[in-house]
């Protein structure tokens, strides 16, 4: 108890708490321009996978983290996806889904994965629904479960949540991939 008593002590001095309110600081300042650069990366990616645009794709992702997936399986299911699409499409097929819009255009990826969602929601067991995932998705189809398990209306509470949680935009985006930049290149002057 005598360390941990002297610890106490000196925290609950005016000394010990401006310093420990520094550090706080410090560490918030730290850690701050970490989540905005990883929140960067992961919606750059995702955004490159999927067609949609920053503030879709930041929502999605932010829709994602609130079920419990990470934004890096959305984009890699994408990714899976479209490689459906190159050999024929047959699992989209099945679930009755074109790769064109009524007007004749190519749905984004972005647009195709939640249509593909809507309908492998509706089947009627969870192993149905991991069956047509595995069909179209492969194995990343598995860390998708959370989000095929919920129907249109509970998914679009969940997007209408993320959307409070989310003030990105072009212009978000333009200034952090700026700031992500800038951060290199103050990295590179350091190490050489």
């Amino acid at each position: 108890t005598g360390i941990l008593a002297d610890a106490m002590s000196i925290l609950s001095s005016p000394v010990g708490q401006v310093t420990a309110a520094f550090g706080a600081m410090a560490a918030a300042m730290y850690k701050a321009p970490s989540a905005v650069t990883q929140n960067y990366q992961a919606v750059k990616q995702l955004q490159a996978v999927s067609g949609l645009s920053a503030t879709a794709a930041d929502n999605l992702a932010n829709t994602f983290q609130l079920l419990g997936v990470e934004a890096g399986s959305a984009a890699m299911a994408m990714f899976r996806m479209s490689a459906e699409v190159e050999t024929g499409g047959k699992g989209l097929a099945k679930l009755g889904i074109s790769l064109r819009t009524a007007t004749g255009d190519i749905k984004t990826e972005g647009e195709r994965f939640l249509e593909v969602r809507k309908h492998i929601s509706e089947l009627g067991t969870a192993g149905e629904r991991s069956a047509a995932a595995m069909d179209i998705f492969g194995r990343s189809g598995r860390d998708l479960a959370p989000i095929f398990a919920l129907n249109e209306q509970e998914l679009q509470k969940f997007m209408a949540r993320a959307e409070r949680f989310s003030e990105w935009s072009e212009e978000a985006q333009g200034l952090d991939k700026r700031y992500a930049i800038s951060l290199s290149q103050v990295g590179l002057a350091f190490d050489g």
